[in-house]
């Protein structure tokens, strides 16, 4: 599915503002039904309010009934439509709704026009049959019934309860249960609007990427077959155009066959370990911004120290090898090892097409009536391949691969692929124009590793929630925008769409600045058996069809994940996830697939189908509270155990602990311990007189700033006052720049669940046993979560799930900034030009 683009053929009118709107209160639920509301405006049933779009519905009203809501909810907006697109029959005017949750009926003008189950992904409609049909045509009111209702077999699953004990309750109250940690919820939560194509237009573009380094002006060829046992040809890229044409009037409907025809690509060499190693060397980054170029002794990477700690004088002559990366672009220039010439071959065909006119299917070739041309233009809007004609091949010499952010000094490289279709009418020539964004780049898996563009790949980022204040999981640009420059912040490069797919121009974004994503289904909450019947997979392939559809061509989009946390230990789930994930590797077979679990190792059903194993897990949190100590150990065994049954990679997709911030358990000891003491080193101003033993009884003649550095200290740690055994000082020695280093001993106070230190020492401990992996086989870690997030309410739940690393108004807790030093760590460590050594694979995986 495109996303809608204006051009030179197409425009597009926004729908969103204020929409009338109305809760349907009844006891069925289904007055509006009852009582036609949609046969005409919506004000003349009965009173209306104001309702923005995109917001959820829950939180804007002062009614307390539509912050639980549940059962039917009716939008209408009148529209007023530019005469031209009732009035030329070579125009087609189309619907498109960017989301519903969770199901949706729209009437346009009273007529029933389409109906969509599933509350993340886009669908639309063609209306030119309603709206150019006279002069009046130019109005028109589009009507949207949603219902919110949760069953078993919809995506998320749920369940409604009706509480029959009438001395509680009153009679019929229900309520909805789900068996997922974030609110509920529902309405026009993405943008409505109506876009035009040309009666003959493109209707879909496909791109599969890949590279093919060579040297000289002519690389070796070897045809292979698109049906070679992959589905899809592994081809650099390739893309088919699927195209509608209709003849006004008669065209009722259309419909798209696409045949199944051989294409002749060609092969891919592997790259040599020297070709790679010169395509992969990185040029060292600023670690400051808007410096001069880089010294011969490039300074560390930048820390943030809690107030009280001081670098030492000779920490800041150490030179980090290699620089390290520049935490606030934009980069300085530098310079850097060219890379080798790369070709990128474009191949393209057209299907036949199918016209249903007025019920009699017939089968068209419009090899004849119609022609195509493709040009791929680079950053600086140059072309650098064309071609014309129904199927062939483009050559793009030395491409710029798309990479990660922070994997290279130029990521995010995208081309813009322009389509131009001309055909022939009853009504004259017709031509349309699309513009869409390409980035070259592949996916590879191995047993131990995640290969972008032939080089081992680190998630290093956080699992989100569409969620804010107000307008709930309603789609904000100003939010979208403030997230990312908090991900830049914080050094992440990836993060996991938990539980549902996001907004398009989130995955826009992605692509824009190098932001890679595991793109994930709403199959969260599958804990049932009822679950996994037939109903709920045709459902879930469905959804899976639609999401590969709508996100194929976003190259930050590197992996599927087809659920969160299901029961996939029962034995219904191994025939369940064997179907989906094949389904979905037919859907695309040039990414990987995968769900998130968070069963036991043996027990899981599914994991043996997936090619990454994403594990979710909470040590020291949802059990062995506050027993820091036992994370590591329990960690290292869980990475062994799934290694040692799957040989796949792993990633820690999610971990962490609830915080809620400005809650406090201060301690200056590393947390965790299982020792009664902890040692501090303290770095205070030189002083003029120093005991020599903590028995002495001579006074201290320091400066004022640091005895009330000590005392600060002291009354901290509930420590004594100095000069009794429990606060001992001893002179370590004196170093450069007036610095004197102090051992001091105290009593630890350990750090209590729910407040920022906990939090920050449970990640502390985690990124201890995940280095000790990294590298091996564990590729990636992804904190839960970036912001605090709403839930439903209860007792284990204080205005939501504060996991967050950031609060729901994206202020940073503690943990924020101990994330942001190990991300720009990890980046400059996976940056060295060695770590890619034995990584040659340049070609997609087939992930079939």
């Amino acid at each position: 599915m495109l996303y809608p683009r204006e051009s030179p053929s197409r425009e597009r009118k926004s729908l969103d503002g204020l929409w009338s709107f109305r809760a349907d209160f009844s006891d069925n639920r289904r007055r509006g039904f009852e009582e036609q509301w949609y046969r005409r405006p919506l004000r003349e049933s009965g009173p209306t309010v104001d309702m923005p779009v995109p917001s959820s519905f829950n939180d804007i009203g002062q009614d307390w009934r539509l912050r639980h809501f549940v059962g039917w909810v009716w939008y209408e907006r009148e529209v007023t439509l530019p005469e031209r697109w009732t009035q030329d029959p070579r125009t087609r005017v189309v619907l498109r709704i960017g989301s519903a949750h969770s199901y949706a009926i729209v009437w346009v003008n009273g007529v029933d026009t389409l109906e969509h189950e599933g509350g993340y992904l886009p669908f639309e409609a063609d209306i030119s049959s309603l709206v150019q049909v006279g002069p009046s045509s130019i109005h028109l009111r589009i009507t949207i019934a949603i219902n919110n209702t949760l069953s078993p077999s919809t995506l998320p699953p749920g369940t409604i309860r009706y509480m029959t004990d009438t001395s509680k309750y009153p009679e019929g109250y229900f309520v909805q249960n789900t068996d997922f940690d974030f609110f509920n919820y529902a309405g026009l939560q993405r943008s409505v609007l109506l876009y035009t194509t040309p009666t003959s237009y493109i209707d879909d573009i496909t791109t599969a990427t890949g590279v093919q380094p060579h040297s000289g002006s002519h690389p070796p060829t070897k045809p292979i077959s698109r049906l070679s046992g992959h589905g899809l040809p592994k081809s650099p890229v390739w893309f088919t155009s699927l195209l509608r044409r209709g003849v006004w009037p008669e065209v009722t409907q259309l419909r798209v066959a696409i045949l199944s025809l051989p294409v002749v690509l060609l092969s891919h060499q592997l790259p040599s370990a020297p070709s790679l190693g010169a395509a992969l060397s990185p040029a060292p980054l600023c670690p400051l911004p808007r410096c001069s170029p880089l010294s011969s002794s490039p300074l560390p990477l930048p820390t943030v120290l809690p107030s009280h700690q001081l670098p030492s004088a000779p920490s800041l002559g150490v030179a980090l090898s290699p620089a390290p990366l520049c935490p606030f672009p934009p980069y300085c220039p530098h310079t850097s090892s060219p890379l080798p010439p790369f070709t990128v071959l474009l191949s393209y065909q057209l299907p036949l097409l199918h016209i249903l006119l007025k019920g009699q299917a017939i089968s068209v070739k419009c090899s004849s009536q119609f022609e195509l041309e493709v040009r791929l233009l680079n950053a600086e809007n140059k072309v650098v391949a064309e071609g014309t004609g129904t199927q062939g091949q483009l050559k793009v010499p030395g491409a710029n691969l798309w990479w990660p952010y922070l994997m290279h000094e130029r990521p995010a490289y995208l081309y813009s692929l322009e389509v131009r279709l001309t055909a022939q009418t009853s009504v004259g020539p017709v031509s349309d124009f699309y513009t869409l964004p390409v980035g070259i780049r592949t996916v590879a898996v191995t047993e131990s590793q995640f290969l972008i563009n032939g080089k081992p790949f680190y998630f290093h980022g956080v699992n989100k929630h569409e969620d804010a204040d107000i307008r709930g999981k309603g789609f904000d640009w100003p939010l979208l925008v403030k997230d990312f420059n908090l991900l830049l912040w914080l050094g992440a490069n990836a993060f996991r769409t938990s539980h549902y797919p996001y907004a398009e121009e989130v995955l826009q974004m992605c692509d824009r600045h190098g932001i890679v994503v595991i793109d994930e289904c709403p199959a969260v909450g599958l804990v049932l058996p009822q679950h996994f019947s037939n109903t709920s997979m045709n459902h879930h392939m469905q959804v899976m069809e639609e999401l590969v559809r709508r996100d194929k061509n976003h190259p930050a989009v590197v992996m599927w994940s087809v659920a969160n946390e299901p029961a996939s230990y029962l034995e219904s789930a191994g025939y369940y996830f064997k179907m989906v994930i094949t389904h979905t590797k037919a859907l695309d077979p040039s990414r990987p697939v995968t769900f998130v679990t968070n069963s036991n190792y043996a027990a899981d059903k599914g994991a043996p189908y997936v090619d990454v194993i994403c594990v979710n897990s909470y040590y020291s949190w949802y059990h062995d509270y506050g027993h820091l100590e036992l994370i590591q150990l329990q960690l290292g065994t869980q990475f062994e155990n799934w290694y040692k049954t799957y040989h796949k990679p792993i990633i820690q997709s999610e971990y962490g602990a609830e915080t809620i911030v400005g809650f406090h358990q201060l301690s200056l000891a590393s947390p965790g311990l299982p020792c009664a003491h902890s040692t501090a080193s303290l770095l205070l101003p030189r002083p003029r007189s120093l005991p020599t033993s903590s028995q002495t009884s001579a006074p201290l003649a320091w400066p004022s700033d640091g005895l009330l550095l000590i005392g600060l200290v002291s009354r901290r740690l509930r420590c004594r006052a100095y000069g009794t055994p429990l606060l001992q000082t001893s002179q370590i020695g004196e170093v450069a720049h007036g610095y004197t280093s102090l051992l001091i001993l105290f009593e630890k106070d350990p750090p209590l669940m729910f407040s920022e230190e906990y939090q920050k020492a449970l990640l502390e401990q985690y990124h201890l046993g995940l280095d000790q992996k990294r590298g091996k086989y564990v590729v990636g870690e992804l904190v839960w979560n970036f912001a605090d997030f709403m839930t439903n309410q209860s007792p284990q739940r204080m205005l939501g799930n504060k996991k967050g690393i950031f609060t729901r108004q994206r202020q940073p807790k503690a943990a924020a900034f101990l994330l942001r030093e190990r991300y720009w760590k990890i980046a400059n460590e996976t940056r060295h030009p060695h770590s890619a050594a034995k990584s040659q694979c340049l070609e997609n995986s087939p992930f079939t």
